[in-house]
């Protein structure tokens, strides 16, 4: 159990002889991955990279301009139980500008 705030985020493996162990891709039925926002993805990227077991994609990658995050910041990591996990920043604080989640509170906001 992982507690993010006043999240609770139970990550758990399953065992079972028959399961597949081919990890899906994103796009694949089935597919997914656990996205984190933070608010430097250069220091997570640093923190990730000294964890046993987690093997780091490509990265930080950026979006094209024009993209409705603009200024995003992103890579992908793999847990040492296999979860495709990703992390994402924007520099300015802006990610939901302009999007339906635009009143979702930034991570810098704290509620009691």
């Amino acid at each position: 159990m992982v507690r993010l705030g006043r999240i609770n985020l139970e990550l758990f493996e399953y065992c079972a002889p028959e399961r597949s162990t081919a990890q899906p891709l994103n796009s694949d039925i089935g597919g997914h991955h656990l996205a984190l926002y933070v608010d430097d993805v250069d220091a997570a990227r640093a923190y990730l990279s000294s964890v046993p077991g987690v093997t780091l994609m490509e990265g930080p990658n950026g979006v094209a301009e024009g993209s409705p995050v603009e200024g995003q910041r992103w890579f992908y990591f793999t847990t040492p139980w296999g979860l495709q996990m990703e992390i994402a920043s924007c520099p300015d604080g802006t990610f939901y500008r302009g999007r339906p989640g635009e009143r979702m509170a930034p991570p810098a906001e704290r509620r009691g």
